[in-house]
């Protein structure tokens, strides 16, 4: 199969489009690699499959899990929008991987396969909460994408996110946000424990980039308003005539962007009440720990109502067990953090019969045999699984009765509906092939580009370097690990929060960082420095302020804008490891994109 050319629609943008982070005007389209349109790396070409909410059949990703070791390094490389990238391709190998994606119904549209960025809670229908499954939005939005023309002039970096009400992935940061709510539930995430009566009208909230307020539709034309959506973005960028990747970049702000999606809306039919919903999202819905190792209750019968489980609990490693009306689990079990609806994320959200949701804590989230059926997720360490690890879990997904897999934005897996039978010697068998399944893993929020030798770049092997400070980290502070993720008395602070993400970086341009607040380590030529990021936004379109964390006190933060020191390779893992605990415990808002 011939690599087909870039789409003309997407060459009609011409002009440039204005950074708002540097002011930049860029003269060129997005230079983001598909499965098309290859990379070219140091370590070989680069390609990236669109897999549309994360979710495979088992087929599927045996197919995937072959290309990696035919034709790239061996290894899949998960994605922080849940797709998969191979690496170490050679650079003749488009139309072999092409056939075999295509064979695999991996690739349903050649000139559509950039655009087809979708997230989805990965634990809808699985785990009893949420106001609906999505799955039947994420299967229509993919075929309306698929079928229109005029999305292929969409950037690869357009981000849709369907959120079935729990808060999680509305809070990446997409450019097209649709969460599931029924009348009267409030803002997105409240309410999202309790199940929707039999018969209750659902609808969907659809919002466009970091709008304030959210406008509603029915339910059923949910998908259709998002594709509308996303056409009216196309308008808005020819009109200014500048070339846009995303929501943010349009001049007219994304709250007058919603009055012309309004508009485009109800000139198609669609029935709006553009009433200014307000959108409040879970403090700590944006956690990278919302699909964190664990296991998750596959529910049976469903009570009337539950709290709702911390967003960072939502697909932890390891497993929850399966729950019984009227009964609650270990990792149902816990204290309660304090903190407050915003737009941004910090930890699960408190609880007050006038305010926010209950979300429970707790630090122990792997339940003691036997095991109850539940559906388990495991942990990519940095993103990376084998090729042999993703059929072991192509494998259990056959085993489990379901065959599917969701790859979630947080790299991790979720294999749903496992057995109670099998749970045991699932877990076993993941441990041993590398995956992480733990709840306590020093893993759990760390994220790095590629470095050397895959980037000329990149001025380190971060990859390496990230590995063998969370082994000496691992041993030299479990213990204020353990305290960062163990229940307080409730008042949020210090042991109540968990650790902030920390993304490892080659060189300054940071690349696959997390556009919320974290623990950036960056090398340099002398050395790797560490600074805390706060303020960024779940966007990514705030003004975000570098703490630097000096080697010599790591327990307390240097002032933004201060001389970011170098630290040694000896004090490496006790410094990255302290400022993750303290910026957490200080408050600093945690998000992922």
């Amino acid at each position: 199969m011939a690599t087909p050319p870039t789409p003309a629609a997407h060459a009609r943008q011409v002009a440039p489009t204005c950074d708002r982070t540097t002011g930049r005007a860029r003269q060129r389209d997005d230079a983001c690699p598909g499965a098309l349109r290859l990379h070219a790396a140091d370590d070989g070409a680069l390609a990236r499959v669109r897999i549309p909410g994360g979710v495979l059949d088992s087929g599927q990703a045996r197919a995937l899990a072959d290309l990696a070791q035919r034709l790239g390094d061996g290894a899949l490389h998960l994605t922080s929008r849940g797709n998969v990238q191979f690496r170490g391709l050679p650079a003749d190998c488009g139309a072999d991987l092409a056939d075999a994606l295509t064979t695999a119904r991996l690739l349903p549209s050649a000139t559509h396969e950039r655009v087809r960025n979708i997230v989805a809670s990965p634990l809808s229908g699985l785990d009893g909460h949420g106001h609906r499954d999505i799955r039947p939005w994420l299967t229509e939005l993919d075929r309306l994408l698929c079928a229109d023309d005029a999305v292929r002039a969409l950037s690869g970096r357009f981000l849709f996110a369907l959120d079935d009400g729990r808060g999680d992935v509305a809070a990446l940061g997409a450019d097209v946000t649709l969460l599931a709510s029924v009348p009267g539930a409030g803002p997105p995430g409240a309410g999202s424990g309790t199940r929707t009566a039999p018969g209750t009208p659902d609808i969907g909230l659809l919002r466009c980039g970091d709008a304030p307020h959210a406008v509603s539709v029915a339910a059923p034309d949910a998908p259709r308003a998002a594709l509308l959506a996303a056409t009216a973005f196309l308008e808005a960028a020819h009109e200014h005539g500048i070339r846009a990747w995303r929501v943010r970049d349009l001049p007219e702000g994304a709250r007058e962007f919603t009055r012309r999606v309004v508009r485009r809306l109800t000139g198609a039919g669609l029935p709006v009440r553009a009433d200014d919903v307000p959108v409040a999202l879970p403090v700590g819905s944006a956690h990278p720990d919302a699909a964190a190792p664990g296991t998750v209750p596959y529910p049976r019968p469903a009570p009337t109502s539950r709290s709702a489980p911390a967003s960072d609990d939502l697909a932890r490693p390891g497993t929850t067990a399966d729950t019984q009306t009227g009964t609650s689990t270990d990792a149902q079990r816990g204290a309660v953090t304090d903190a407050q609806a915003g737009t941004s994320a910090d930890g699960p959200t408190a609880a007050s019969a006038d305010g926010p949701p209950q979300s429970p804590r707790t630090d122990k989230y792997l339940p003691e045999p036997p095991y109850e059926d539940a559906s388990l997720v495991v942990l990519a360490p940095l993103g990376r699984a084998s090729a042999a690890g993703f059929r072991l879990l192509a494998d259990l997904a056959d085993r489990a009765g379901g065959g599917e897999l969701r790859v979630t934005p947080w790299r991790s897996i979720v294999v749903p509906r496992v057995p109670a039978g099998q749970v045991a010697t699932a877990l076993a068998e993941l441990r041993a092939a590398g995956l992480v399944t733990e709840s306590d893993s020093p893993w759990r929020g760390v994220s790095s580009c590629a470095g050397r030798p895959g980037c000329a770049k990149s001025l380190a092997d971060v990859r390496g370097d990230a590995a063998a400070t969370l082994r000496a980290a691992d041993g030299a502070s479990a213990g204020a690990r353990r305290a960062a993720a163990t229940p307080s008395d409730g008042t949020g602070v210090g042991a109540g929060h968990s650790a902030l993400p920390v993304h490892w970086s080659g060189c300054e341009r940071r690349c696959g960082r997390p556009t919320g607040d974290r623990v950036d380590v960056v090398a340099g030529p002398d050395g790797y420095r560490v600074t805390v990021v706060h303020g960024a936004g779940a966007a990514g379109d705030g003004t975000p302020e570098e703490s630097p964390v000096s080697p010599a006190a790591p327990a307390s933060l240097v002032s933004p804008g201060s001389p970011v020191p170098p630290v040694s390779p000896s004090d490496l893992a006790a410094t990255v490891a302290a400022a993750r605990v303290v910026a957490a415990a200080a408050g600093v808002r945690q998000t992922d994109e």
